[in-house]
């Protein structure tokens, strides 16, 4: 619990790191829990990809199964805006991800969604990223376009020093 608020000062981020529409009604330890998020992101941002840094990246708190998710504008509702979602399970110091330690795991998770970010930039265009991303993931039965694309996204991650962080988020 300590450890969460300490991430409640940080105010100035290198990145455009963005809070979510409606995060008032988030208790306020959900709120301590996704500001430490933001501000691992901001981190991985300024250290791994400096070409994100004036992107526009919502990073959220969501109520649904997937722990991790990247969004393209499209996806978002916002123009030229990206979002990150993370699981409030994820986040939850009693259930997730809430030590010291684990935050190398969250790093190494945010490093993985940021590569999906640098691939959706660098498909800049919305009815080739629609085309390339959205449908084959839509529509992909046997799931072997999804597993290349998240292999090539750890892979972006893994390269920039985050495997064993990786690796741990694998274990947990």
């Amino acid at each position: 619990f300590l450890l969460l608020l300490t991430f409640t000062s940080v105010s100035v981020l290198a990145a455009d790191i963005r809070s979510c529409p409606g995060e008032e009604q988030l208790k306020p330890i959900e709120k301590q829990m996704i500001e430490r998020a933001r501000f691992r992101a901001d981190q991985v941002v300024e250290k791994s990809y400096p070409h994100l840094s004036s992107i526009p990246i919502y990073v959220c708190m969501d109520k649904e199964e997937r722990y991790f998710e990247a969004l393209p504008p499209a996806a978002t509702g916002a123009l030229n805006a990206y979002k990150i979602e993370i699981a409030d399970v994820v986040l939850d110091p009693r259930l997730g991800i809430s030590t010291e330690d684990d935050d190398e795991i969250l790093r190494s998770v945010l490093a993985h969604e940021l590569g999906h970010i640098s691939t959706y930039i660098q498909i800049n265009n919305p009815l080739s990223l629609f085309m390339s991303i959205v449908i084959p993931l839509t529509f992909d039965e046997s799931h072997h376009y999804v597993s290349c694309f998240e292999k090539y996204t750890d892979l972006m991650a893994i390269r920039r020093g985050y495997a064993r962080g990786l690796q741990n988020w694998l274990a947990w």
